[in-house]
């Protein structure tokens, strides 16, 4: 009798690792009615996109914004009480309206160490 019952639970186990489509039907056929019967409790996630739009555009200058800014709205989210912050954009290059990288196209300058706004951003979004 072990023997047949150790069978049947290696044959349940390959199914349930194969899935073929009629036993993802069946499992999600009784998760729904398990949900239809007691459903689970639901938590408020408070998810919010933050949107960069023609509005903003107006108020803040075209894109792409001095990483300045950017730090900016990103304290001020955090202070707004966001946990994490993702972005969906990708910073791949150095901020070309950073100081020094503007002064490098300008040879008359004096030497002054100019900011890094990079930096600037990169210390707030680690805050």
């Amino acid at each position: 009798m072990r023997i047949a019952g150790c069978v049947f639970l290696f044959v349940l186990l390959a199914l349930r690792y194969w899935d073929p489509a009629p036993v993802e039907v069946l499992r999600l056929k009784t998760l729904d009615l398990f949900q239809f019967i007691e459903p689970r409790a639901t938590t408020e996630q408070a998810v919010r996109i933050v949107d960069i739009d023609e509005r903003s555009l107006e108020a803040h200058g075209q894109w792409p914004w001095p990483r300045t800014l950017l730090a900016e709205l990103t304290k001020k989210l955090f202070d707004a009480g966001a946990a994490t912050l993702g972005f969906d954009i990708i910073f791949a290059e150095a901020d070309r309206l950073t100081p020094c990288r503007v002064a490098r196209k300008l040879p008359d300058l004096p030497d002054l160490p100019p900011p890094d706004w990079d930096g600037v951003f990169v210390a707030t979004t680690k805050g």
